[in-house]
């Protein structure tokens, strides 16, 4: 039990400390972070995401169980933004516009998609890209109108435009619809291509995670705010994914996997958002920061829960 727990956990947040110590060292400098980002926000995990769902789409359609397993985690996550949105609307601007998107905007690519993979194995990376996409674009929508009631980007783009611009749907799409098409087997030379660069994108994400980590300032976080969102964060998405899920008669990998990627980490790309929109910079640096080590304890419970307990059965 020990060894199967440390091999899921360790290469997940081992490779995220690398990531910290390298840029710590000097090995990758700002340049390097934003180039680790961009590859495995474009490249890496849009081929991982492919790859996942053309192959599943080869093999199978939707089940009834595929489909309360994507509503379920898109309502549970709906649900605490809105949780969050009506008990912080008293408090200060800042954290009215941001908190409520902290609480659900997670780091289900970069940190969920890589964690299912040492966990689950190959059925579990279906599930977790297909879920990941689902709640990328549900909640990134959610969190668009919610900073678009408190502020403005420095240069407007349509809500819309934004989710087109989402790299994660559009390889979905291809994924699903090629086989539709007849196109049930790639080029060699083509399938080997976006396997070489699917297996790369687990580490290059968590590498990119735990560099970015280390560029942010601690001097000016709001810690009592910062971690009392960053550790609700791992929290209420976790039970609520799980209590959602299993009331639509949801169970087995797919609870488990809902469940873990419910779980993850604040996202970086909720510190891009109110970088844009200049609002609670330093108050979501705090709570992805925070949010690490909850997120850590939560997906080892959850592993452990998996391994050793029939709670997901």
């Amino acid at each position: 039990m020990l060894s199967s727990l440390l091999a899921i956990i360790v290469p997940t947040f081992g490779i995220v400390a690398v990531g910290w110590f390298c840029r710590a060292r000097g090995i990758f400098n700002s340049g390097a972070v934003h180039g680790l980002n961009a590859y495995a926000y474009i490249i890496a995990l849009p081929a991982l995401i492919f790859e996942s769902i053309f192959q599943q789409a080869t093999r199978s359609h939707l089940t009834a169980m595929d489909v309360r397993y994507l509503a379920g985690i898109a309502i549970a996550h709906l649900l605490v933004l809105a949780i969050g949105t009506l008990v912080l609307r008293w408090s200060r601007r800042d954290i009215r516009a941001i908190g409520p998107v902290l609480l659900a905007f997670g780091s289900t690519a970069y940190l969920g998609i890589p964690f299912a993979t040492f966990a689950f194995g190959p059925e579990g990376t279906v599930y977790a890209a297909l879920g990941s996409v689902v709640l990328v674009v549900v909640v990134l929508f959610a969190s668009l109108v919610t900073l678009n009631r408190h502020g403005k980007r420095e240069t407007p783009v349509a809500t819309w435009h934004q989710l087109l611009e989402l790299p994660f749907l559009w390889v979905v799409l291809a994924g699903a619809l090629l086989p539709m098409m007849g196109i049930r087997t790639l080029p060699e030379f083509l399938s080997r291509t976006i396997a070489i660069l699917a297996g790369s994108a687990g580490p290059t994400a968590l590498l990119a995670l735990g560099a970015f980590q280390y560029g942010l300032k601690l001097d000016r976080i709001p810690w009592g705010w910062a971690s009392t969102i960053g550790i609700a964060k791992v929290v209420l998405p976790a039970a609520a994914t799980y209590v959602v899920l299993a009331l639509l008669g949801v169970s087995g990998l797919p609870l488990a996997v809902g469940t873990a990627l419910a779980a993850t980490s604040v996202a970086v790309t909720a510190f891009v958002l109110s970088d844009e929109y200049r609002i609670g910079r330093e108050l979501t640096a705090g709570a992805l920061i925070a949010s690490t080590p909850a997120s850590l304890a939560a997906l080892t419970l959850i592993s452990w829960l998996w391994l050793g307990t029939g709670v997901f059965r």
